[in-house]
């Protein structure tokens, strides 16, 4: 892995997730022009739907802590991180009005780096994990180890 390409990623997580809020105007100089951001909601495309999608997250879910990567794995133009975070759920999300619950978010980041900027980004957030902090068991759960026993 590139050291130039891990200092940008590690950046990326600094400025545009920078401590207690979300940065959006930080985005354009990350995000390459033609920027493809595989895993955005429906109708949210490029920079500008990864800027929306940040927004969307901070109404949400304010009072967020610095991103702690966990693990940063690279080859040749990709980088992946395994990271996690936490949050006060402070606005709607998904239907479920803010509970003021302080919850732990947790994802695998996928980028692929090209001339200095993120040409694509492949995320994958534990949304369920979000879901069970912010209402509880989902119908039919009565516990974690329900859900998983053999």
């Amino acid at each position: 892995m590139s050291e130039k390409n891990l200092v940008l990623v590690q950046h990326f997580y600094e400025d545009v997730f920078a401590a207690g809020k979300m940065n959006s105007a930080a985005i354009d100089h990350y995000l390459a022009a033609d920027f493809v951001g595989h895993d955005l909601p429906p109708g949210l495309n490029g920079r500008e739907g990864f800027k929306k999608f940040v927004g969307m997250l901070a109404t949400s879910f304010s009072d967020t802590t610095r991103i702690e990567a966990h693990e940063i794995i690279g080859n040749g133009d990709k980088i992946v991180v395994r990271w996690s975070s936490t949050a006060r759920h402070t606005g709607e999300f998904m239907g479920i009005p803010a509970t003021h619950q302080r919850i732990t978010l947790k994802g695998i980041d996928i980028f692929r780096l090209a001339e200095g900027k993120i040409a694509d980004l492949w995320q994958e957030m534990d949304i369920l994990g979000i879901l069970q902090q912010i209402s509880g068991p989902l119908p039919g759960e009565s516990s974690v180890e329900e859900v998983y026993r053999c």
